[in-house]
């Protein structure tokens, strides 16, 4: 481990990698955008949600590592927020998205229902454009 990094020798705008034990979760290079006592803070080279780990995990990256670890980036899907209209598969109606927790997103239908809620993956959701909303509640 004495090619890890420390607080001392970490610089902002340093390119680096994560140690093996580490890099199967967040592969590629990371630019340092932020320093703090314990951890730093990173930004993948090609863009995307940032990260923030202890020195210790921090591997100078080379000109090679780079060309080489390099991940294209990959834009995430975003989730639902609160107030949302959706349909849900196998459901009729509209229901609004209360709560997107990452693997459930908590809704309720339309109008309310004596407030019971289903937990749908967000899979089984579409998205209803504020637009057609009038349609639907009309039955056309």
């Amino acid at each position: 481990m004495s090619d890890t990094l420390t607080q001392a020798s970490a610089t902002i705008g340093q390119r680096v990698t994560l140690v093996a034990s580490q890099s199967h979760r967040y592969p590629g290079v990371w630019t340092i955008t932020g320093k703090g006592p314990k951890n730093a803070t990173l930004t993948p080279a090609g863009g995307g949600r940032g990260l923030r780990c202890p020195y210790a995990y921090l591997i100078a990256a080379s000109d090679e590592t780079a060309s080489t670890l390099g991940v294209p980036y990959v834009p995430q899907p975003l989730g639902f927020f609160g107030g949302e209209v959706v349909t849900v598969a196998g459901r009729t109606g509209l229901w609004v998205v209360f709560a997107d927790k990452g693997a459930r997103v908590n809704v309720h239908p339309l109008g309310g229902d004596g407030g019971r809620y289903l937990r749908c993956p967000p899979e089984s959701l579409t998205r209803v454009p504020l637009a057609d909303v009038a349609s639907h509640l009309s039955g056309s």
